[in-house]
């Protein structure tokens, strides 16, 4: 999950996965919470980024292979045309 880019910001598909990219000129931490569907009331994974390996600069960033979304993710992703 290290092949991230800062850019651009968001979420982006990527040919094998989704990259990530926030920006916060103040943030000491970071996480990304995934959730099942749209209506739920708890993430069903959180990660925490690593400011050594997923921030550049202001950007905090983290590329996430298809193989770490639920198929409930996948779904809606193609909803959007997105996969």
């Amino acid at each position: 999950m290290n092949n991230s880019t800062p850019y651009p910001l968001g979420a982006t598909p990527t040919e094998n996965g989704v990259n990530f990219s926030i920006f916060s000129a103040h943030a000491q931490a970071m996480h990304l919470l995934l959730f099942d569907s749209e209506d739920a009331a708890k993430a069903s994974c959180v990660i925490s980024l690593d400011p050594e390996t997923n921030r550049t600069g202001h950007y905090w960033h983290i590329h996430l292979p298809l193989v770490e979304f639920s198929e409930v993710a996948r779904e809606e992703l193609r909803k959007f045309n997105l996969l």
